[in-house]
């Protein structure tokens, strides 16, 4: 799933294997699972500095579970701080679809996408989804053809006069071309609404 992205070849991947944390790269061999003494966190701060030494990052994803996260928790100050630091665990279904998430968000350097998780719901006409203070859902046929969605304020409304992290407009209603992509389409309009400013003419202040 990384190496399909474009930058691939700037990631570092770090792996914990029965010797610990070390480099995914060509010549690992070392068989995956949990280090024999899950515990050393002098032994684990060692190796995760050793493999992150002499790079420089600007985001990191920690996919890890049980002891394994527990222990990159404790030896959590070898890692270097970053304008986006998350750790994820339950199923690998729901790891595999966050880290969609996390490459989606550094895919483009000019775009700002909103992580967190989205509820998803049914309503009358199908499909709604929900991320912090803004909620999309399908509304039914559009005129002249596809699917409207409609992106609402937890007031319950349209979610107008926000903007996107170069200063674009965001429009509260889109039309989406079939059913199929209702779902990753909403998920997209959503992070985008959720990492969006209010533009100023849109706010009612009184001058000083």
């Amino acid at each position: 799933m990384i190496q399909a992205r474009p930058g691939a070849d700037t990631a570092t991947i770090v792996i914990l294997t029965k010797g610990g944390f070390m480099l995914a790269d060509g010549d690992n061999h070392s068989d995956p699972g949990e280090p024999a003494n899950p515990f050393d966190n002098d032994l684990a701060r060692r190796q995760i500095r050793q493999a992150l030494a002499g790079r420089e990052f600007d985001d990191i994803l920690v996919a890890l579970q049980d002891t394994s996260l527990d222990l990159i928790d404790r030896a959590s100050d070898a890692l270097p701080l970053c304008r986006a630091m998350e750790r994820t665990r339950n199923t690998r279904l729901q790891q595999r679809a966050h880290l969609r998430t996390w490459l989606d968000r550094g895919h483009d350097a000019d775009a700002n996408i909103a992580a967190g998780h989205i509820r998803w719901s049914k309503v009358i006409h199908g499909l709604r989804g929900s991320l912090g203070e803004f909620s999309a859902r399908h509304v039914g046929p559009a005129p002249g053809g596809g699917h409207l969605v409609r992106i609402e304020t937890n007031t319950g409304v349209l979610a107008t006069g926000y903007a996107s992290a170069d200063g674009s407009p965001l429009s509260p209603e889109i039309v989406v071309s079939s059913k199929a992509r209702l779902r990753p389409t909403i998920a997209t309009t959503l992070r985008t609404f959720g990492a969006a400013t209010a533009l100023m003419a849109t706010l009612n202040l009184k001058a000083a």
